[in-house]
């Protein structure tokens, strides 16, 4: 089940992915959209960056075939985990009219599970 060092074997990444999902959880992982190694939903192997690597510098970024078929060959993306476990919309109330006033309810407790992939 484990490749050297003691990592997932790549043969077992779609297993992975299957159990994560059947566990209802939504996985989170690199993929390459829009010229770019972005983080987004993912539901098989084939949605991660393989073979592809991203080289940066000052005010560059460019993607490059890695020359090789490995999932994570990138380094930190353009983007923060942080639009997923904190999003820019949170719904901290809501109110209900009830007569001439109204009640205060509290949001509804959020109903995604997440498993991120790729997180250094």
């Amino acid at each position: 089940m484990t490749g050297r060092r003691g990592m997932l074997a790549r043969a077992d990444f779609t297993r992975l992915l299957e159990a994560l999902g059947a566990d209802g959880r939504t996985v989170v992982g690199p993929t390459v959209r829009d010229g770019a190694i972005v983080y987004d939903e993912i539901s098989r192997v084939e949605d991660l960056p393989i073979g592809w690597r991203d080289e940066q510098s000052p005010g560059r970024y460019r993607l490059e075939r890695a020359g090789r078929e490995a999932l994570f060959d990138h380094v930190v993306g353009p983007q923060s985990w942080k639009r997923i476990l904190h999003p820019p919309q949170v719904r901290l109330w809501s109110a209900k009219r009830e007569g001439e006033g109204f009640s205060v309810e509290p949001p509804a407790a959020p109903s995604r599970r997440y498993a991120f992939l790729g997180v250094r």
